[in-house]
């Protein structure tokens, strides 16, 4: 999780799929949350996997 100065929210990425969600302070739970049941979509995690090994 990291702090976004510009919007003044917390922002969690998933690494594998890129998806993003953010939270004003009072929704860290909610943003929690999220991020422990986040499920990536699987053709899109192997998207994003292909064209990472190809800019390789």
């Amino acid at each position: 999780m990291t702090f976004d100065d510009t919007r003044g929210v917390h922002v969690v990425a998933c690494a594998r799929c890129a998806e993003t969600q953010a939270a004003y302070a009072d929704g860290l739970g909610w943003l929690l949350d999220w991020a422990e049941a986040h499920r990536c979509d699987p053709e899109l995690a192997a998207l994003l996997a292909s064209c990472d090994r190809e800019a390789a």
